[in-house]
């Protein structure tokens, strides 16, 4: 592993060692990426429960004319993309319209994000290299 000790010192929020680690090693970078999401993809990701709750919930939208069935044939068949700015707008609007609970809506729009790391492969000793290092003005 190639540790960017400048970084590290940069970044460091000082205080005790093992707690600046801690709350360095707890740091997490949210990064969008593409998801096509289907009905068995979502149940996957957020166990056949909450899944079937949400398409069943979108049906009665579909029932109610709220939502074209077109909508239900993709997500079960191709899939839809969570990230595309239509689709949280369209949830929303179900859960204003009563379809679909804030924590079902909240449940999907989570899934567009990724949680990486901000300081992959960090171990305490890079943090105290780094400490020491700046201490020592090799960085």
């Amino acid at each position: 592993m190639n540790v960017d000790y400048k970084f590290l010192a940069d970044n460091d929020p000082g205080g005790e060692l093992e707690v600046a680690f801690s709350a360095m090693a707890a740091e997490k970078i949210i990064e969008p990426h593409e998801l096509i999401l289907t009905d068995k993809g979502l149940a996957n990701k957020l166990g056949l429960t909450k899944a079937i709750a949400f398409k069943e919930n979108l049906k009665s939208a579909v029932v109610a004319g709220a939502l074209p069935q077109d909508v239900i044939d993709w997500f079960v068949s191709t899939g839809i993309d969570i990230n595309h700015p239509d689709v949280e707008i369209t949830l929303n609007a179900l859960r204003v319209a009563g379809f679909l609970t804030l924590a079902q809506v909240s449940d999907v729009l989570n899934l567009r994000n990724k949680d990486n790391p901000k300081y992959p492969g960090l171990k305490i000793g890079h943090l105290q290299n780094a400490r020491e290092w700046r201490a020592e003005g090799r960085i």
